[in-house]
């Protein structure tokens, strides 16, 4: 407690700093961490049918639950295999110049797919996690998920 003003600050991270278990296995920093509800972000996949039947093959394959990332990589595949098949050739020139089409109209297992100009994902869900102390321990524990057609936080109890 040397800087008693870093304790009344709101403190955000990202996909950088989520699920980092080194926030959690120092207690005094697991403490800060829950004390500011130092609060995370990171891409929130949409949970449809799609995205669920993928998410059971995924389970059954691995044996464990998929990182959100797994849902992207998978719609980047159908992304590009249904751009090559537009332009029928391997051309990545012509592939990147459908691809911001091909996307507007795909909805995959990560939800809708709309690239801004700069090539990246123009929207998308976000879940917010953070550190909290339960059950005698240090734990991240996800607490909301910002939804972007609505710019509302849900949170969860």
């Amino acid at each position: 407690m040397k800087y008693l003003i870093l304790w009344m600050v709101r403190w955000y991270g990202c996909e950088g700093t989520v699920w980092n278990e080194d926030l959690i296995k120092d207690v005094k920093v697991a403490e800060f961490c829950a004390a500011t509800r130092f609060t995370n972000t990171v891409f929130a996949p949409t949970k449809s049918d799609k995205y669920w039947k993928v998410h059971d093959e995924l389970v059954a394959e691995l044996g464990r639950e998929p990182d959100h990332w797994a849902y992207v990589a998978y719609d980047i595949v159908w992304a590009l295999t249904y751009s090559l098949s537009l332009v029928n050739r391997y051309d990545s020139v012509a592939v990147r110049e459908v691809l911001p089409e091909v996307t507007e109209s795909l909805f995959g297992a990560s939800g809708w797919i709309v690239l801004n100009e700069a090539g990246d994902r123009a929207k998308g869900d976000y879940d917010l996690w953070r550190i909290v102390y339960e059950d005698a321990e240090y734990k991240w524990k996800l607490v909301g998920t910002w939804l972007y057609d609505t710019d509302s936080i849900t949170w969860l109890p």
